[in-house]
């Protein structure tokens, strides 16, 4: 299934999936044809809803969200939980919103885990000794300077929120500009040629349809590999995520520190860039932490230095 973005510049190169070394599917191709279309085109396609840990009930979902008014214990309980819907937004940048209107530090929040930034997503969440009418306000500045961001559903709770408490999510996709690819072409994408647009517009969108229905019946009976596509390796071009594990893996320690010490990584000064540098052309590491000014920028290269001695 191919994949492409409107409204954001980043896009898989050809045949990245099989540098990535995924190259197995859970199914055979389609006789008519495997059905295609563009995946995560707008963040506005992509809709995650948790699911709670407590119960076995729908995902969460926010249907009400007060300005300012909430339930009375909620004020007097030491630790509070709540809803939290988002839109186009990193879980870090909503609760830094919230953090703002209830002029609470950020370590009053916590989350079962992060939602993804690109797409409409919805949460739980507590907060610890916070004022909830304060952190309720911020329904009234939803769409303003950018806010994308509401809460509600407020109720007393006994602890804190930890990481990987919740059953998972539940996911809603839009796929658009979907076509039949030809039942010959390769699952790399390298082939364009589609069956879409042959004969009549009402056979090919008739023979789309019995294909996607095709399509959802064999996942229904037969399942699918849980592949989750190019995002979870990262967008670093010198340093993807799996050929650092590849190379732990392999025991290759120094290649996987100089893989994560890329020299062409953004934000680096000049200093850092040169030290970086050296690191990766000679694999010394105390050289190049002698070219680092102040010891509060030589984390990593100190911990490249333990490793290597």
């Amino acid at each position: 299934m191919k994949r492409g973005r409107a409204d954001d510049a980043a896009a898989d190169p050809p045949n990245a999936e099989q540098r990535a070394g995924i190259g197995a599917y859970r199914s055979e191709p389609l006789p008519r044809g495997q059905p295609r279309g563009l995946f995560q085109l707008r963040w506005a396609d992509f809709h995650v809803r948790e699911l709670p840990e407590e119960g076995h009930g729908e995902p969460l979902t926010l249907t009400a969200f007060p300005a300012t008014a909430v339930a009375a214990e909620c004020a007097s309980s030491e630790y509070v939980s709540f809803v939290m819907y988002k839109e186009n937004r990193t879980t870090a940048d909503a609760i830094k919103q919230l953090a703002s209107a209830a002029a609470a530090p950020i370590s009053a929040f916590a989350v079962a885990g992060t939602k993804d930034r690109r797409a409409v997503t919805v949460q739980g969440v507590t907060a610890r000794c916070v004022n909830v009418s304060r952190l309720a306000s911020v329904n009234q500045k939803w769409t303003a300077n950018g806010s994308r961001v509401r809460v509600g559903h407020f109720a007393p709770a006994s602890r804190p929120l930890a990481l990987g408490r919740s059953r998972g999510n539940r996911f809603v996709v839009v796929l658009r500009e979907m076509e039949l690819e030809s039942s010959n072409s390769e699952r790399d994408g390298s082939s364009s040629e589609t069956d879409a647009g042959r004969g009549s517009s009402e056979e090919a969108a008739s023979e789309l349809r019995c294909a996607c229905d095709e399509s959802i019946q064999r996942m229904r009976t037969q399942g699918f590999l849980n592949y989750f596509g190019l995002q979870r390796f990262g967008s670093a071009a010198a340093a993807p995520t799996h050929a650092v594990g590849a190379a732990l893996l392999a025991c290759r320690d120094l290649e996987a520190l100089q893989l994560v010490l890329d020299p062409c990584s953004p934000g680096l000064k000049l200093k850092e860039k040169a030290a970086l540098d050296v690191f990766r052309q000679t694999a010394d590491a105390a050289a190049a932490l002698r070219l680092l000014p102040k010891p509060r920028n030589r984390g990593g290269l100190s911990t490249a230095c333990r490793l290597l001695r």
